[in-house]
């Protein structure tokens, strides 16, 4: 609804596909969805939000910038999802409850990953020359490093960035278990619905009009 519409209005917003973080001439990226987000918030006969995920995640920064924009809620957020992975998951994380559309719908894949092209990287070493300042020694440390055929600081990034998901993801939901299980639960995996309840990834299984019902209910005790 938009002003003047029906007061008490549920929005309901869709996140799908590959993540991008800034939409193409084809594609719709996260910005726009954030967009539609801030409309909502802003919009007084809108007393809810509902995103609909379906997406395998994409570039980490999609997430974490959609992530934010849900932390500047005034209203619920409700994530109601069919198949949540990576980054999508980390932007569900932030909002008041995650719903798993059906038994079938699966969450998970904390980690991150980074594709190297090794063809290109080959051609880039024969083509180019690279000279950078000597009191700036770690800029583009692990490009530096992987044109020189060592690969350990890309590697060692990528396990950084995989900690820092796993601890956020530790803080922002309670997952349930000991040490070992939620390391189980963190280590990428993807799970289905009764399994990613029982390990706290996701509040409760049901379909739209549940998550519609959920987020009526949470806007009448929202502060």
């Amino acid at each position: 609804p938009g002003p003047g519409g029906q007061k008490g209005a549920i929005r309901i917003l869709s996140l799908t596909g590959i993540m991008r973080a800034e939409s193409g001439l084809s594609t719709r990226g996260t910005d726009q969805l954030i967009e539609s987000l801030r409309a909502s918030y802003s919009d007084s006969n809108v007393s809810s939000v509902i995103i609909e995920g379906n997406s395998p995640g994409g570039e980490s920064i999609a997430g974490t910038m959609l992530k934010s924009a849900i932390s500047e809620r005034n209203k619920p957020v409700i994530g109601f999802g069919h198949m949540v992975a990576s980054a999508a998951y980390r932007a569900f994380s932030g909002t008041d409850e995650i719903i798993a559309s059906n038994n079938a719908a699966e969450f998970g894949s904390i980690g991150t990953m980074f594709t190297m092209d090794m063809k290109s990287l080959n051609e880039y070493r024969a083509s180019f020359a690279e000279f950078y300042g000597s009191t700036a020694p770690k800029k583009n440390a692990e490009h530096r490093s992987a044109v020189a055929g060592n690969f350990a600081e890309m590697q060692s990034r990528v396990d950084q960035l995989t900690k820092n998901f796993q601890a956020e993801i530790a803080k922002d939901r309670s997952l349930t278990g000991g040490r070992d299980n939620v390391a189980e639960t963190l280590n990428g995996s993807m799970w289905t619905a009764s399994d990613a309840k029982a390990r706290g990834l996701v509040d409760s299984i049901g379909n739209l009009n549940y998550a519609i019902k959920r987020a009526s209910a949470l806007s009448r005790i929202f502060k």
